[in-house]
């Protein structure tokens, strides 16, 4: 049976030439997906941190916060999230320490180390979206932020927490 719209038959550009033929929205999006979380993982094993601790690490770079404000920004449970802090502060990544306008609230931050290691994984993370770019002009390059932010917005509403 035939499938049409954003799911055509063919599901994988295996041509290494510059014009391969087009995917369905569908199939594109999936292979995007596991492509950049392929790359993703890479550059955090490479700086010896799960993806999960470099995606927390990134958050806590950028706006440290409390741990119930973190866990809501990357969708993991406090348990989760409380294993994943203590782990961190081992490695030296992570500090928790007293809010200074609510000393009852614990503050989770990034230490001079963790502020490194999140520098370094964005500009390999920054290396490889350019050179996965690279072939497409501003203009294309503007059309598909364009279209990829309206994609997020859609789909952070199906991400489930834990």
């Amino acid at each position: 049976m035939a499938r049409s719209g954003a799911f055509p038959e063919r599901t994988s550009p295996r041509s290494r030439d510059s014009n391969p033929e087009p995917l369905g929205a569908g199939p594109a999006l999936i292979r995007t997906g596991t492509l950049l979380t392929g790359i993703y993982e890479g550059h955090a094993r490479e700086l010896g941190l799960t993806p999960q601790q470099a995606r927390l690490l990134f958050v806590v770079a950028e706006e440290p916060d409390n741990m119930l404000g973190l866990g809501a920004t990357v969708r993991l449970g406090k348990s989760t999230m409380t294993s994943l802090v203590d782990r961190m502060e081992e490695l030296g990544l992570l500090e928790r320490s007293a809010d200074a306008r609510d000393r009852r609230r614990l503050v989770v931050t990034a230490t001079a180390r963790g502020k490194e290691v999140s520098s370094a994984f964005e500009t390999a993370m920054r290396a490889s979206i350019t050179t996965i770019t690279s072939p497409l002009n501003e203009v294309e390059l503007s059309a598909l932020a364009r279209i990829l932010s309206v994609i997020l917005v859609k789909a952070d509403d199906l991400l489930p927490s834990e």
